[in-house]
């Protein structure tokens, strides 16, 4: 058995000027894990500006790539648009059911802070609950590639009807976004295919990767690494000063890797 203690850095905040939604911005995202039948990503990418609803905003095309275990066929192609920018700190995303735009993110918030999660895009509903909300935990910069960004730590409330359902925890990172689906962005359910965790984020000043697999990866994975699942155990969950990572190199094989990755995606450990 192999343990590795982590120290957790925490980043000093600073000032940072919002930079959202550049021209040729790309998001890799997977396709749900909990869905069987398709495997693969999607593809979304900032093509330019356009005017939604009376309001300035960017153009976000989608495309999805993947392959059916089902027919054991591959597909792609464009899957629609979305639309969303930044205005004086706020990030908004579009309904075209209601016509109007709604509060994504809020990068002005400061701990304590909350915000309600918008409607689903495209259903013009909240799938999860109108009591769902963000919660700010903590605040801070980060430089990447030259290039000052504030990230947000939060809470994410779901509620489930009138419950609390379960809180989910992720880091909102300027130009990126959450580490989690960006566009529909109700965990509860995305639809379709998506509601998948990001892969990458790429502009022409910064790049950003997530996983292991290449951004635009979709198939190859095998069953057989399953039970590396079984093999980690991590405390304690939560943590504040350090974090143990107890890896069962029985389980786990002789071959395998450790990798660690901070809140905004960059590899802080390799073993």
């Amino acid at each position: 058995m192999l343990k590795w203690l982590l120290l957790l850095i925490l980043m000093p905040s600073a000032c940072f000027g919002q930079d959202w939604f550049p021209n040729g911005a790309t998001w890799h995202f997977s396709f749900d894990p909990e869905l069987l039948d398709n495997v693969g990503y999607i593809r979304m990418e900032v093509t330019g500006d356009t005017t939604v609803a009376g309001v300035n905003t960017k153009k976000i095309a989608r495309y999805k790539m993947g392959y059916n275990n089902i027919t054991q066929e591959e597909f792609d192609g464009p899957d629609g648009y979305t639309f969303a920018h930044e205005a004086d700190g706020i990030i908004w995303t579009y309904d075209p059911i209601q016509d109007e735009f709604d509060t994504l993110y809020n990068m002005n918030a400061v701990p304590g802070m909350r915000w309600g999660m918008a409607k689903l895009p495209g259903f013009g509903l909240w799938i999860c609950s109108p009591s769902s909300y963000y919660e700010v935990t903590d605040i801070g910069t980060t430089e990447i590639n030259g290039v000052m960004l504030r990230w947000i730590s939060v809470d994410i409330h779901m509620f489930q009807g009138s419950d609390p359902g379960y809180v989910l925890q992720d880091t909102i990172l300027q130009r990126r976004g959450t580490l989690g689906y960006l566009l529909p962005h109700e965990p509860c359910i995305a639809g379709g295919d998506d509601g998948g965790p990001l892969r990458c984020y790429t502009d022409n000043e910064i790049g950003i990767q997530i996983e292991s697999v290449a951004c635009d990866y979709v198939v190859g994975l095998s069953e057989s690494i399953e039970h590396l699942y079984n093999a980690l155990d991590i405390y304690p969950n939560p943590a504040e000063a350090q974090v143990t990572f107890e890896v069962d190199m029985n389980v786990a094989g002789p071959d395998a890797d450790l990798i660690v990755r901070d809140v905004l995606g960059r590899k802080v450990y390799h073993t």
